[in-house]
Order: C-alpha cells, then structure tokens, then sequence
C-alpha cells in the first residue's frame, strides 16, 4: 500500500495555464471595476489560507516518515482543514487563477481561468481514483463525509452538527 501517486497531464497543463494567466495579464486590456479587483483580491488572499495549511495537517496526522515529503502520507487525514475539504490545495489554485482573473477583468484570461480550472477539477478525480486505490475503504467513507470543494457548505454542515446553527422549522 505504499504507492505514490503519479503526477497527471492534467497537472501540466493546469500549471501552464495557470502560468499564461500571470504572463498574459500583462499584454491585454484591465478591466476597471473595482469591485471586482477587491473579490480578486480576496480570492487570492484566501487561496494562501488554503494552500499552507494542508501541509501542516499532513505533516502533523499523516504519520509521514521522517525527512518525507508531507504528501507521503500512510494514512487518511480527517483533521485539520482534511476534516473541511478533501482537495484544500487544488481549491487553491483554483482560487489563485481565478482571483487573477477577476483582478484583471479580461475574457482571455477569463477563458484561461477556465481551462485551469477544469484542468485542476479533472485531475482531482484522478487522484481520487488512486487514492480510492491506496486507502479503499477509508477514502471512500472520508468522500461520503466531506465534500470535496465546497468548504462553505462543509462549515455549515459542521456548525449545524454541534449546535452552532439551528434550523429553523
């Protein structure tokens, strides 16, 4: 059960796209809405959250062997920002790409963003095929219980469970 899970095309391609973005902004017409440049902004600014904390998480409770890779995990993480979101750094690429293109406002990058983001949510379900290979049934039983973008929905979830929101009747 030790296997590593292979990096896809779906990955390259993700990363060029996502790389065209940044370097294309630069060439086209900026959109001027201001609104729009501050959800940007704060796309981006969440993406950090998303894209640092896992790496703790995995370190800390994916009983990674010393001097691994935090992604050598031997287990299943259920804690941290695991216990929120199956995929918290693929949605923060996705945040990443698409705070850019709202920042810039353009329909080139807006047809970039989509193509990364496309790219990423493919590869995802691939590596939830080798992961559902890696851990059977302790994969599938964490898919049936944390949803695997939609964090809002998984906080909701969880502050409806322990008593933090009522539901109204």
């Amino acid at each position: 059960m030790n296997q590593k899970i292979q990096p896809y095309k779906y990955d390259i391609f993700a990363s060029i796209s996502i790389l065209l973005v940044i370097i294309i902004e630069n060439f086209v017409y900026r959109g001027e809405s201001n609104e729009l440049k501050i959800l940007g902004i704060s796309l981006l600014t969440l993406s950090i959250l998303f894209w640092i904390t896992p790496v703790f998480a995995l370190k800390k409770y994916g009983h990674v062997e010393r001097g691994k890779n935090y992604f050598e995990t031997r287990m299943v993480v259920i804690k941290g920002i695991y216990a929120i979101i199956r995929h918290p750094q693929y949605l923060a690429y996705i945040l990443f790409v698409s705070g850019f293109a709202f920042i810039y406002q353009n329909w080139i990058i807006y047809g970039m963003t989509v193509l990364s983001v496309v790219s990423i949510y493919v590869h995802t379900l691939e590596d939830e095929k080798e992961l559902i290979t890696k851990f059977p049934l302790n994969y599938k039983n964490y898919c049936e219980n944390v949803p695997r973008f939609n964090f809002i929905k998984s906080v909701l979830i969880k502050m409806t469970k322990y008593g933090v929101l009522q539901t109204i009747s």
